[in-house]
């Protein structure tokens, strides 16, 4: 019996910190999310999605924006009322099922906690540049 006792009392020492790490990205957040090609890249990789983004603490969000696209030429509204979420490696990891006039698609979203509260992360690959950005 003290084992058991022990054992839930340090499983919820432990959980506080996570779950105050994961109340740092609850809440409304305005994001881009673009791939910029490298050097001789192709214009098809050159694309951007400007949403608000409504974060919620059970692993979940819904967004709402454009994309836009070198290939299309202009702005196309897009929605995500399924997003799931997840702390991951430190910072925010997200995806979702995107809905949009041009084509539906997957939305992934990453970011890492800043000092001035933005969430921010890039990665280039042989695709290009990728840059993720979000501000309350």
């Amino acid at each position: 019996m003290k084992i058991w006792i022990c054992a839930i009392a340090a499983a919820a020492a432990l959980s506080v910190p996570a779950e105050a790490a994961r109340d740092q990205y609850v809440g409304k957040w305005n994001c881009q999310v673009g791939n910029q090609p490298g050097p001789g890249g192709d214009k098809f990789g050159l694309w951007m999605y400007t949403f608000e983004m409504n974060v919620v603490g059970q692993g979940s969000f819904t967004a709402k924006g454009t994309y836009e696209a070198a290939t299309n030429g202009y702005a196309d509204p897009f929605t995500m009322d399924d997003g799931t979420w997840q702390e991951e490696n430190g910072g925010f990891f997200g995806q979702g099922n995107v809905k949009k006039q041009s084509g539906d698609g997957k939305l992934l979203i990453a970011g890492v906690p800043q000092q001035d509260g933005t969430l921010s992360y890039s990665h280039t690959s042989e695709h290009g540049t990728m840059s993720f950005l979000c501000k309350r």
